[in-house]
């Protein structure tokens, strides 16, 4: 699983429109998917966050949020 360097909510690109995604997704739009929820699931546990200061307990994570 990728930890992933959460963009400051001062980023432009937060404001821009998203690019569409074609469908069906790749395996590498998938395998980041699947990183973003692990990384969540993470967030939550105190251990976890203990070992790692730079993870802050999060509650959902879009696509731009991680550039």
């Amino acid at each position: 699983m990728e930890l992933f360097k959460i963009v400051k909510d001062t980023n432009p690109n937060l404001r821009k429109r998203c690019e569409q995604v074609e469908m069906p997704v790749s395996e590498e739009i998938k395998q980041t998917l699947r990183d973003m929820i692990e990384y969540l699931k993470l967030s939550q546990d105190e251990e976890f966050t203990k070992s790692h200061p730079s993870v802050k307990p999060g509650v959902g994570l879009a696509a731009p949020q991680i550039g």
